[in-house]
C-alpha cells in the first residue's frame, strides 16, 4: 500500500530540521494520497540509492533527478498548486499575513528562518506555486550537471568547484525554506490540506536528492 503524504514525511526521520511537534501531528492525520507523487518520490530514493552505491554514476543520476525535477514541478502545477494558493490566501485572510508569517517564524524557531525569509517564501508560493521553485531547482541542477566532477574526487580547479558548491548549496537553502513552510503549512496553519501536504512532500523529496549530492561531492 502506497503511504499517505503524511506518512511519508513522518518516515524521514533523517531530515534533521522538521520540527518534532510536525512529525507527530502529521503521523496522526491521514490525508488522501497521490499515486503519480508517491510514484515520483519513489525515483528520487532510487536515483539517491544508485548515486551512494555507484559513485561514477552520479552526473548520469544528476541528469535524471534534474528530469525528474521537471515532472514533479509539472506534476505540482497542474493538480496541486491551485488548491495551494487558495489556501494561502484564506489562511491569510482568516488569520491576517503579518500574524500568520509571525506565528510561523515562531514555530518553525530557527535564527535563519527570519520574518523577512518567511514572508518572502510565502509570496513565492502564492505567486509560484511550488511548481515555480521546483523549476529552479531544475534549471541550477543543469548548471551543477555542467560543473560536477567526472570522478570522485573533487575537481581541480578552485573556481569550479566553488561555482558547483555555491549553486549546491543555494538550491538546498530553498528547498529547505520551500519544504519546513509547506510542512508547517500543512500540519498547523492551513487545516487539512492534501495541496500543502503534496507540497511539503515534494519539496522534502527534492531536498533529500540535493543533500545527498552535498555529501558525494564533498561541498
Amino acid at each position: 500500500m502506497t503511504p499517505s503524504r503524511r506518512q511519508f514525511v513522518a518516515s524521514i526521520a533523517v531530515v534533521p530540521f522538521l520540527p518534532q511537534a510536525a512529525l507527530g501531528a502529521q503521523a496522526q492525520v491521514q490525508s488522501p494520497t497521490d499515486p503519480v507523487l508517491d510514484d515520483i518520490v519513489s525515483q528520487f530514493e532510487e536515483l539517491r540509492r544508485e548515486g551512494d552505491e555507484k559513485p561514477a554514476q552520479r552526473k548520469g543520476v544528476i541528469r535524471a533527478a534534474e528530469t525528474l525535477t521537471g515532472v514533479l514541478a509539472a506534476h505540482l502545477g497542474q493538480h496541486h498548486d491551485p488548491e495551494l494558493k487558495r489556501a494561502l490566501r484564506r489562511g491569510i485572510q482568516r488569520h491576517g499575513r503579518q500574524a500568520l508569517v509571525q506565528a510561523l517564524t515562531a514555530t518553525l524557531n530557527k535564527p535563519e528562518m527570519t520574518h523577512e525569509r518567511v514572508d518572502a517564501m510565502l509570496t513565492r508560493l502564492d505567486r509560484d506555486g511550488m511548481r515555480g521553485i521546483l523549476l529552479d531547482g531544475q534549471k541550477t541542477l543543469k548548471r551543477i550537471r555542467e560543473h560536477a566532477p567526472e570522478q570522485i574526487a573533487l575537481a581541480s580547479s578552485t573556481t569550479m568547484q566553488y561555482d558547483f558548491c555555491a549553486d549546491l548549496n543555494w538550491i538546498i537553502q530553498i528547498a529547505e525554506m520551500a519544504a519546513l513552510l509547506a510542512c508547517m503549512l500543512a500540519v498547523d496553519f492551513l487545516g487539512l490540506n492534501p495541496a500543502a501536504d503534496a507540497a511539503c512532500a515534494a519539496a522534502q523529496a527534492a531536498l533529500l536528492m540535493y543533500l545527498a549530492m552535498k555529501m558525494w561531492y564533498g561541498c
